[in-house]
């Protein structure tokens, strides 16, 4: 038995795992039984019952479970992409870029931003080119 999991991160930091299994592969069914049977001592009820429907089980193929895997890393990418999930603590850049997002109708400064995300000013235009791929905080906000 195997399964596909793939880790949603923000910033190289796995904050959460998407998982699909148990899969069986296409090796021998009792053999993968045989490799199961190993962790169920704590099992009480009719293992006779359990290993026959263990046995109706679908094999999946390497292939298969590959494509399963690929599509989990899809929806952990859009997962990121979209923010659905995010870290309870930001990075500055991450403050930066939500501060503008949220502020993009006000009419905003450098010391403005700098005061509100408690931020220098020259680590904000630092960060700002960081952000945008060498643009000012003035072009961002002019931008935005």
């Amino acid at each position: 038995m195997c399964e596909a999991i793939v880790p949603v991160c923000a910033n190289d930091v796995p904050i959460a795992y998407l998982a699909f299994g148990q899969f069986l592969d296409n090796s021998p069914i009792e053999s993968q039984w045989q490799n199961a049977l190993k962790g169920l001592e704590w099992y009480t009820d009719d293992i006779e019952v359990l290993h026959k429907n263990f046995c109706k089980l679908h094999c999946y193929s390497a292939n298969e479970i590959h494509a399963y895997a690929e599509v989990l890393k899809a929806v952990a990418s859009y997962i990121q992409l979209s923010g659905m999930i995010q870290m309870t603590e930001l990075t500055d850049i991450q403050r930066l870029d939500l501060y503008l997002d949220q502020h993009y109708m006000e009419k905003v400064s450098l010391s403005t931003i700098s005061e509100e995300l408690d931020i220098s000013r020259t680590k904000l235009c630092a960060l700002a080119k960081q952000l945008s791929g060498g643009k000012t905080l003035s072009q961002i906000i002019a931008q935005r």
